[in-house]
């Protein structure tokens, strides 16, 4: 993976963790954000975070991701998710790609997976709570999250 992409993805993921929610938001697309609300996006993270936790009947506290690290496949380039759209939610709910993601913009299909910290191990059974998948793209100069899907932790 690309340091500057690392960097980018692993400053987002901060924000999450720190429940910066819209500091983390800043970081979509104008194509994302008219697609999801900051309160939408902030629904989804912690609808997700409180299913691990009942899953796991941590009862006494809200516990929230502490940990993270950055991943994805760089060999997935646009063309592959076009070639193998029916194997990909991002093309089950619409016939084309967002529209801010184009041939010229695709960076890198990257996923962050937020983790128990070691301080956390101590008292938490399970090894964190989902991965963020998400396609970054160059956008003005910027780096951009122009979609995302949230799966079980691999």
């Amino acid at each position: 993976m690309e340091k500057e992409y690392q960097k980018f993805l692993s400053i987002f993921a901060e924000e999450i963790i720190s429940k910066n929610y819209s500091k983390a938001y800043d970081s979509f697309s104008d194509g994302l954000k008219d697609s999801i609300t900051l309160e939408h996006f902030k629904s989804v993270i912690e609808k997700n975070i409180i299913e691990i936790n009942d899953e796991w009947e941590l009862e006494n506290t809200l516990e929230y991701p502490e940990y993270f690290e950055v991943d994805g496949n760089s060999s997935l380039k646009l063309d592959y998710f076009l070639e193998e759209k029916d194997n990909y939610s991002l093309f089950r709910s619409s016939e084309k790609i967002p529209s801010d993601i184009t041939k010229d913009n695709y960076l890198y299909w990257g996923s962050i997976s937020f983790l128990v910290s070691e301080k956390q191990q101590g008292y938490i059974d399970f090894d964190g709570w989902f991965d963020f998948w998400c396609i970054l793209i160059k956008k003005d100069d910027s780096y951009k999250i122009s979609y995302f899907e949230i799966h079980d932790l691999d």
